[in-house]
């Protein structure tokens, strides 16, 4: 308690579209100090990560942000599964319900895709024998 979290800032300056939230975390991102206080510990998690991302995301830089996780987990010698799937033609939800980028087709792609991967990640997971899924 009382422990202040690391942000971001968001920065403002130099942006042709203050309104447009993607430019606005592009360029936030910019800030390297800023970002590297920030950056989720990933490899502090005892277990398998999946990570999906988007290449048109509309809200954030989803694909660089999950690949410095990657990075960040290749770093550490990370001892438990993790992978990234990215997908062309796909925005912020991945569903042509309400989108925020990429293309009717592709959103509907990547739901259906993501959804039989991350069930096929933990069919995967269950087939382990117990205890080692914490991976430590």
């Amino acid at each position: 308690m009382g422990k202040q979290i690391s942000f971001v800032p968001y920065d403002l300056s130099s942006l042709a579209d203050p309104s447009n939230i993607l430019s606005i975390y592009r360029n936030s991102l910019k800030h390297q100090e800023a970002v590297k206080k920030a950056l989720i510990q990933a490899a502090r998690i005892k277990g398998p990560i999946l990570l999906f991302s988007a290449k048109d995301d509309q809200m954030w830089p989803s694909v660089e942000m999950s690949d410095m996780i990657m990075h960040t987990l290749r770093d550490h010698k990370f001892s438990c599964a993790y992978e990234h799937i990215s997908y062309d033609d796909a925005g912020h939800t991945m569903t042509e319900y309400y989108m925020m980028g990429g293309t009717r087709e592709g959103n509907r792609k990547a739901r259906i895709d993501s959804s039989e991967k991350m069930l096929s990640f933990l069919d995967k997971l269950s087939a382990e024998e117990p205890g080692t899924a914490d991976c430590r």
